[in-house]
């Protein structure tokens, strides 16, 4: 278990991509440091808050509906959306939900 941990956070760690693990209510769990890199937050600053609080207000719906559609159908669709650097400037960016975790044939979590 521990080299599986370490393997994860080597990867993340070390990814371009912003990785995020968001639980069922949206809440984030876990955040990667590329998400300092792009939006300037570091993951302390971003632990046990809403996956939506960054989110531009008018692309709130269709990322919703994108994790609810990914948590019903096991699969994501590519979306695009803007969030909220730290600097208060708007950023585009592009992700595709996968959900994980399933228990009792339901996701525990997602991703994107």
């Amino acid at each position: 278990m521990a080299e599986r941990e370490e393997l994860f956070r080597l990867i993340t760690e070390n990814a371009a991509d912003m990785i995020a693990v968001v639980d069922s209510d949206g809440r984030r769990l876990y955040n990667s440091l590329s998400y300092q890199k792009i939006l300037g937050y570091t993951p302390e600053e971003l632990q046990n808050t809403s996956s939506m609080d960054q989110t531009h207000p008018d692309d709130r719906s269709q990322v919703q509906e994108a994790a609810k559609e990914a948590l019903v159908f096991g699969v994501g669709r590519r979306i695009e959306y803007r969030m909220r650097h730290k600097d208060g400037t708007w950023r585009f960016l592009e992700s595709v939900p996968a959900p994980f975790g399933m228990r009792k044939a339901r996701p525990k979590n997602w991703s994107s």
